[in-house]
C-alpha cells in the first residue's frame, strides 16, 4: 500500500512500472491501495491472467500507455485517475470478464479513455473522460457490458463508441449528446 513509483530514467522505450505477464500460473488476488506511477516511458501497469484484481486510490500520470489488462476475471478499478498518456490507451481492458470499473477519470489520452476488447460483463459506472485522442469510452466486440452515469467530453462528436452486442448505456454525457 502506499507506493509510488517514478520513471524516466531507464532510456528504453518499453520501460513499465508493473509488468505482471502471469504466464507461469494464474496470480490470484492482487490488491492495490494508494499506488501512484508517473513518467514511464512505457506502460505504467501491465497485468495478464490474473483474478481477483483489484486496483483502488490508483493515480497514473505522463506516461506512454495506462493501465493495460488482459485475459483477467473478477478485476475491479475504483477511484483510479490516469492522466496525459503519451501514446495508448488511458485503462484497457481486453478477454476480461465479470469486471467493474467504478469513479474513474482519464484525462488527455493519446488514444481511448477506456477500452473495452472481447471483455464480458463488465460494468462502469460513474467514469470521467476527457481531452482523449480517439474515444472517451471504446466497447469493441463486448458482450453484456454496461456504461452508467458516465460523462464522455473531447474532439469527436460522440465520445462513446460501441461495436459489441448486447451492451447498455444509461445516464450517460456523449460529447454533448445523451
Amino acid at each position: 500500500e502506499e507506493m509510488t513509483l517514478i520513471g524516466g530514467n531507464s532510456g528504453f522505450s518499453d520501460e513499465t512500472g508493473f509488468n505482471i505477464p502471469g504466464q507461469v500460473q494464474l496470480m490470484a488476488s492482487l490488491w492495490w491501495d494508494r499506488v501512484e506511477i508517473r513518467d514511464m516511458s512505457g506502460c505504467a501497469v501491465y497485468l495478464n491472467n490474473t483474478t481477483l484484481c483489484s486496483l483502488v486510490h490508483v493515480t497514473v500520470k505522463n506516461c506512454g500507455d495506462g493501465i493495460r489488462i488482459g485475459s483477467s476475471w473478477d478485476v475491479q478499478l475504483t477511484d483510479v485517475s490516469v492522466s496525459d498518456v503519451k501514446s495508448g490507451n488511458g485503462i484497457s481492458l481486453t478477454s476480461c470478464n465479470n469486471s467493474e470499473i467504478y469513479g474513474c477519470t482519464v484525462d488527455n489520452a493519446a488514444r481511448n479513455g477506456i477500452k473495452l476488447t472481447s471483455c464480458s460483463n463488465v460494468t462502469v459506472v460513474g467514469i470521467t473522460a476527457k481531452n482523449c485522442g480517439e474515444y472517451g469510452y471504446c466497447d469493441a466486440n463486448g458482450r453484456k457490458t454496461m456504461l452508467v452515469s458516465s460523462e464522455c467530453t473531447g474532439n469527436r462528436k460522440a465520445q462513446v463508441s460501441v461495436t459489441g452486442s448486447v451492451s447498455s448505456i444509461y445516464d450517460t454525457d456523449c460529447g454533448g449528446r445523451k
